[in-house]
């Protein structure tokens, strides 16, 4: 809940774990349709969300309009693997919020796949929330610092 640094590249790492979550969302979901792990580390699978949305939809996830956007944000945005790299210049990444919200909903529609195949996933836990829009009152921070996981 900390508040978001002026300058630097805080956006950066921020993205990049966005996409790697979408990335392993959906690769659950076609190991649970039937495509194996080789298969997924190679071409036109690795680090390819756009190719491997497409797989997931072909193999009956159901498709959202915010997921296929996260995935074309990434193909238009350097891609996301390379969110790993420091690079100067002026760059306008995918708003982190949208992000969250991508994730969010791929998370509900993976999870629901998950349960009506017959596995019972623990329950996962709520994405956190890392580029709050405001300052979190003393009283909120306070709850969180005393929260035991």
């Amino acid at each position: 809940a900390a508040e978001k640094p002026s300058g630097g590249f805080y956006g950066a790492p921020v993205r990049y774990l966005y996409f790697h979550a979408v990335e392993l969302y959906l690769k659950s979901y076609l190991i649970l349709n039937g495509l194996d792990e080789k298969t997924l580390r190679h071409p036109p699978y690795s680090h390819s969300l756009a190719a491997i949305l497409q797989e997931a939809i072909n193999r009956g996830l159901p498709s959202s309009p915010l997921v296929h956007s996260c995935c074309e944000k990434a193909l238009n945005f350097q891609q996301q693997i390379q969110q790993r790299y420091v690079r100067l210049g002026a760059t306008v990444g995918p708003n982190a919020t949208r992000l969250h919200d991508s994730c969010a909903k791929l998370r509900t529609l993976v999870e629901r796949e998950f349960v009506r195949a017959g596995f019972l996933p623990r329950s996962m836990p709520k994405l956190p929330l890392v580029h709050a829009h405001r300052t979190p009152s003393h009283r909120k921070l306070m709850k969180s610092l005393s929260r035991r996981d």
